[in-house]
């Protein structure tokens, strides 16, 4: 584990929505391959090619509420 891993402590919310993507992890390879998401109560509110564009696209949407931010892969088949 690195330096700043240690101090990442994560929210009720991240727990759900990072339980969220792993429940629904097939449906997003299906509809977002290889995007990056960005997740608020269990919603995509906001999708990207890159990191940083999913940030931004859900910075103008969140109304300063936290969310949390994944990465699609590609379906395997």
């Amino acid at each position: 584990m690195t330096e700043w891993e240690d101090d990442v402590v994560e929210s009720e919310e991240d727990l759900r929505n990072d339980e969220w993507f792993k429940e629904n992890i097939l449906v997003l390879m299906e509809e977002h391959p290889k995007e990056w998401i960005a997740v608020i109560d269990c919603r995509i509110i906001a999708t990207g090619t890159t990191r940083t564009e999913a940030e931004e696209n859900a910075m103008e949407v969140s109304k300063d509420m936290e969310f949390s931010v994944y990465f699609v892969p590609a379906t395997p088949f």
